[in-house]
């Protein structure tokens, strides 16, 4: 939704004088949908981070600053730690899962479903699945969901922020990534919507080409780039990876 209000010619026609805050939820969404939102509909765009569990944990407050690649930062009613795979509390800047223990009030489990009432709540706190970081104000940055992280050598790489550049290529109106195993193990994919005409082995080089410039070597599209009709999203706007046409042809791969 964030990006059709973002770059879609049918928003012109409706006059929209009377919205003045735009709440974004449900998926984490790439810095430069949230300057196209505020330069094109002269909004304030407020980002939050929660989950039923635990309600609102992390957001954005009207008039207060807030950079446009975070989410917020956290409230003042819970408690928030960030663990990497040890189990060990990371650095600012370093990303890791979002542990989660709201001091308001918090699911009790999943009624009927010890297994994952045992996986998701552990000595009093919520291990929400989230990929994020915190900077050193304070502001937190989605990275992913921790089963959609892609672990290329040893590197976590999140197919949002790969998505987050694909947006800004010229030519690509939507893009999903995911993980795929090569023979050296597991890399990025991409799957981008284009205008039909424009679908060609030149257009896809440009596009890998442009992200090339703008990532690390480790993030290039190694699993190459397949063009597709649409993403699947769910009705919040997430993209559904699995649903993602694996079976479309590569067009062309980012180069080592």
């Amino acid at each position: 939704m964030a990006l059709a209000l973002a770059r879609d010619p049918l928003i012109d026609e409706f006059n929209l004088s009377s919205l003045h805050i735009l709440l974004v939820a449900g998926a984490s969404t790439p810095a430069e949908v949230i300057k196209g939102l505020k330069a094109r509909l002269g909004v304030e765009v407020i980002n939050i981070l929660g989950m039923t569990e635990t309600m609102t944990s992390i957001n954005c407050f009207p008039g207060e600053y807030c950079p446009e690649d975070s989410v917020g930062k956290a409230n003042s009613d819970v408690e928030i730690k960030i663990l990497n795979e040890k189990g060990e509390e990371v650095e600012d800047g370093e990303p890791g899962e979002l542990v989660v223990k709201s001091l308001v009030g918090m699911t009790l489990g999943y009624l009927g479903n010890e297994k994952a009432t045992k996986e998701t709540m552990r000595d009093g706190w919520i291990y929400t699945g989230d990929f994020v970081k915190r900077n050193k104000d304070g502001f937190f940055s989605v990275l992913e969901r921790k089963s959609d992280i892609i672990n290329v050598k040893g590197h976590v790489v999140a197919p949002a922020e790969l998505e987050a550049v694909l947006l800004v290529t010229p030519n690509v109106l939507d893009a999903a990534v995911v993980g795929t195993t090569e023979s050296d193990g597991e890399v990025p994919r991409a799957f981008v919507i284009v205008e039909r005409e424009k679908r060609t082995q030149s257009t896809a080089q440009q596009i890998l080409s442009f992200v090339d410039e703008k990532v690390d070597q480790f993030q290039r599209n190694l699993g190459g780039l397949s063009f597709v009709d649409k993403i699947p999203k769910s009705p919040a706007g997430k993209i559904l990876r699995r649903l993602l046409p694996r079976d479309s042809a590569i067009v062309a791969k980012a180069s080592t």
